[in-house]
């Protein structure tokens, strides 16, 4: 499996930005991705399913297995004592009466969105620091360089 090998870790990046150019932000996304990416922090309902019900960040059962309730039952993650998302656990995202088809779509546009909410928080934290700049300020700025996804 990719989760196991350094060299097959490194595609991820590049796989996620070619999804991105390939998917559409989907508007209805960013409150999430803004949560996800400002916290960390993952919720159900802000990732609404156009299937109906909701998309999540699944852990495979042989991962999520790891949490056992006392009596040996499988622990629900919003239960764990810190998130599973701090501990690198490998995840994937999944929508809620998805096909397989539009389940592709569906991470292009999940890739789309995280890196439309990420380009407007580097916008947004680069001009506030630009207003703490005394005297003359620059009139253009460029950014390059990864997305840091």
């Amino acid at each position: 499996p990719c989760s196991t090998t350094f060299e097959c870790r490194l595609r991820y990046p590049g796989a996620f930005m070619a999804f991105a150019a390939l998917g559409t932000s989907r508007g209805a996304w960013r409150r999430g991705a803004k949560l996800f990416l400002n916290r960390g922090l993952w919720q159900d309902t802000a990732w609404p399913s156009p299937h109906g019900g909701a998309c999540t960040l699944q852990t495979p059962v042989a991962v999520a297995s790891l949490m056992l309730t006392a009596d040996g039952k499988p622990l629900h993650p919003s239960r764990w004592p810190v998130s599973p998302y701090k501990f690198g656990l490998p995840r994937y995202f999944s929508c809620c009466g998805a096909d397989e088809h539009s389940s592709r779509q569906l991470d292009r546009d999940f890739a789309a969105t995280i890196q439309d909410v990420f380009e407007a928080l580097v916008v947004a934290e680069v001009s506030a620091r630009l207003q703490l700049v005394e005297g003359a300020r620059p009139k253009s700025l460029v950014v390059t360089g990864g997305c840091a996804l």
